[in-house]
């Protein structure tokens, strides 16, 4: 192996083994935020789980105003933790690749067998897709923003069906359900009106994160 080849075998070693810290790094990230947002979840179902009397009118204990708040506050929490954990994805996606080359040209540059630079998959295609990490955190997220835009619509169709309410219980609702709805449809229906695609990737290059990571 001549000077030339050693240098770039070094430089190619050296930016592996970053791209792989940063990778970790972003991983940990991930983690962290869903363990704060499952957190917040599991914390809000055993508030609500633990009233006396369950099958009572909890948005009557709480106060309609109060309750519609809190799901809209949750629902809010809900949208960033998408927005971070999709961009994570896609982060993740890009170091995946680059670790994935720099193996792929380690093997080229160097007389070892190429089964030393290879990464052999563990998983089928479906299990790296529906039941990577990845999209179970994006669904999980998606099936927790539905349920509390669920549960808005339904205090909203209960407190418009009784007159008695303040006019301000009546209208919170109805408004806090209206933008929930718009944010799920932007964000889960059409990622493509938020969503930042990187700049050095050419159109012809498709970048989906949740079979990477």
């Amino acid at each position: 192996m001549d000077d030339e080849v050693r240098d770039e075998v070094e430089l190619l070693v050296h930016e592996h083994d970053q791209a792989g810290i940063h990778y970790r790094h972003l991983e940990n990230t991930r983690l962290k935020y869903l363990g704060f947002f499952f957190t917040v979840t599991l914390g809000s179902l055993g508030l609500a789980l633990s009233q006396p009397n369950r099958s009572a009118d909890l948005v009557v204990l709480a106060g309609v105003s109060w309750m519609s708040l809190y799901v809209f506050s949750y629902f809010i929490l809900t949208c960033f933790m998408y927005i971070a954990i999709r961009r994570l994805g896609l982060v993740l996606f890009r170091y995946a690749h680059m670790r994935r080359a720099i193996r792929k040209r380690l093997g080229e540059c160097s007389s070892f067998p190429s089964e030393l630079f290879s990464m052999p998959s563990f998983t089928s295609k479906l299990g790296r897709t529906i039941l990577s990490v990845q999209r179970s955190a994006e669904l999980l997220l998606g099936v927790a923003a539905f349920a509390s835009l669920a549960f808005q619509a339904s205090i909203a169709v209960r407190v418009l069906g009784d007159p008695v309410r303040h006019r301000l219980d009546n209208t919170l609702p109805v408004v806090a359900v209206a933008v929930q709805l718009l944010l799920f449809l932007l964000l889960w229906c059409y990622p493509g009106l938020w969503r930042t695609e990187s700049p050095t990737r050419r159109d012809s290059q498709p970048v989906d994160p949740t079979g990477e990571a």
